[in-house]
């Protein structure tokens, strides 16, 4: 999951002075990256939409690496060493229109082709039911019955995912200097 960002209209200014936005701005689903000091270092545009992100987001123009150095605090920052980093969020992952073959998984592909060190996913599979614990009634107490049988047996569908990832990743396999690093947000959103 990443955030909304406006890229404003670079062409010549609307006549009103209003700085609210423009029919011709561009809106992003990105990750910004931040320094250790605060400032932001670069802003990555999601490259493949969901079908969600359609109806309000721009494709970026392309996935993207970059060198970066260790933090501080790390023991190879005294080094001056530095380590490739790649972002994607979640339909990156995927084939463009999710084709399946795996020679089509892009963001795998550009991984493997840049030598990324760091690959770093920020993504939103969304869970199912939730029930406040101030909900009562027979509906509730059976959402709740449902959540504790997943939660029983959430391994195995945590283990599904996970290897779902790592397929999406499969064409990358072949170099084990690269860690992939996944960020999922789960629950419900939209008042549903």
């Amino acid at each position: 999951m990443g955030v909304p960002t406006l890229a404003p209209f670079s062409g010549s200014p609307p006549s009103s002075s209003s700085s609210a936005p423009t029919p011709e701005d561009l809106y992003y689903n990105s990750i910004i990256l931040v320094t250790p000091q605060g400032k932001i270092h670069t802003t990555y545009h999601k490259h493949f939409l969901f079908e969600t992100d359609q109806s309000w987001a721009t494709p970026g123009p392309s996935f993207i690496s970059l060198s970066l150095q260790f933090p501080p605090s790390s023991s190879h920052a005294q080094d001056g060493r530095t380590f490739k980093y790649a972002p994607a969020i979640c339909m990156d992952l995927n084939a463009e229109a999710f084709d399946a073959s795996l020679e089509k998984l892009a963001f795998s592909n550009f991984v493997s082709q840049e030598k990324v060190d760091v690959a770093v996913a920020s993504n939103a599979w969304l869970d199912s039911e939730i029930v406040k614990p101030s909900d009562d009634g027979e509906e509730a107490e059976e959402v709740r019955e449902g959540i504790r049988d997943v939660a029983e047996g959430s391994w195995e569908e945590v283990k599904g995912l996970i290897g779902y990832w790592v397929y999406r990743m499969s064409t990358n396999l072949e170099d084990p200097a690269t860690a992939f690093v996944v960020s999922n947000r789960i629950g419900r959103e939209g008042g549903e």
